[in-house]
């Protein structure tokens, strides 16, 4: 009786370690990937600090007027920027 089991115990043993085996290169693969997206968002961000910091360095002196056409595309890309960081301040903080 035992010597009919040790074939079915065996095969049953090898189907588990080849499951966990692909477990295993299937997590790491996914957490390699999430450290690529992780550093890559941290990379976005800093940007878009610094983004922000030249914005304001350069309108500091209010030289754009909000009239003429140079201002008014001036306000848009702040705002988009300004829009862009609320996004990510926000997505950062459901993490």
């Amino acid at each position: 009786m035992i010597n009919s089991l040790s074939p079915l115990l065996i095969s049953c043993s090898a189907i588990v370690l080849l499951f966990f085996g692909v477990l295993l290169y299937i997590i790491y693969n996914l957490y390699r990937k999430n450290t690529i997206y992780e550093n890559w968002t941290e990379q976005i961000f800093v940007k878009i600090n610094k983004l922000q910091s030249d914005i304001k360095t350069i309108d500091d002196k209010k030289m754009f007027e909000s009239d003429d056409e140079v201002g008014a595309v001036f306000e848009e890309l702040a705002t988009i920027i300004k829009d862009f960081d609320h996004d990510v301040k926000s997505n950062e903080k459901e993490l």
